[in-house]
């Protein structure tokens, strides 16, 4: 299939949305691409050929990493008390604080820095992200740290085909030199070994020099690179 149309993606945008890349797209009439209203080209290198799909508005959104590490830590001492998310014990007032560290963990996702997109909308899905996080639907665990009875710091971690995935992190930016980050980040480690798994893994944006310091700190190294382009057909 030369473009991979995705359901969830064009209910949730409203669009005609599908994935593919630059090579499968050499066979395809324009006619049958602008079919989709928006598709996300995944490349493994930057396109250099200006009259490629030159009918249509092609952004470079992101230059996603994956960082990856092994040997998982199983020991955890730390002076936080980590939590996992309940909800039972959900309440309007914890999950609109996750909601604000959510954002703040998107700063840099293309959904936010693409203009094309409706006003809201990166909001909705990081709010639905959430949301799936605390039912289950997209995470195991949803680890936190309170201080002062207001969240400031959480992680949510799948396990997929017997690795640990970290979909979501943040933390409060007035308490970023506190060291929670790393303690989620050890907690999910600890969480990991106990289950006999060994390798974790997460998603960032080359852009985001701060994310990327800070798993490479935790002694992550990148093992994917992937260049994202949004083509919006004009």
């Amino acid at each position: 299939m030369s473009i991979e149309r995705l359901n969830w993606d064009s209910q949730f945008l409203g669009l005609e949305v599908g994935r593919t890349n630059r090579d499968k797209l050499l066979t395809v009439s324009n006619n049958e691409i602008d079919k989709y209203d928006l598709l996300y080209l995944m490349e493994n290198e930057i396109i250099v050929d200006d009259a490629f799909l030159s009918h249509r508005n092609n952004l470079l959104v992101d230059c996603k990493l994956i960082y990856s590490k092994q040997n998982l830590n199983l020991s955890l001492s730390t002076d936080y008390r980590i939590k996992d998310y309940n909800k039972y014990e959900d309440t309007c007032v914890r999950r609109e604080q996750l909601y604000s560290l959510a954002y703040l963990s998107g700063e840099h996702s293309r959904y936010k820095l693409d203009a094309n997109f409706a006003k809201g909308k990166f909001e909705e899905m990081y709010r639905m992200w959430v949301d799936n996080s605390i039912s289950g639907e997209m995470a195991d665990h949803l680890f936190y740290i309170e201080e002062e009875g207001k969240i400031c710091a959480f992680v949510t971690l799948k396990i997929i085909h017997e690795e640990g995935v970290i979909g979501l992190i943040a933390t409060d930016k007035n308490v970023q030199a506190k060291g929670m980050g790393k303690t989620l980040m050890l907690k999910c480690e600890e969480t990991l070994r106990l289950k006999g798994i060994d390798r974790l893994n997460v998603a960032t944006q080359a852009s985001n020099n701060i994310a990327c310091l800070f798993y490479e700190k935790c002694e992550m190294r990148v093992t994917e690179m992937t260049f994202i382009y949004h083509s919006w057909k004009c």
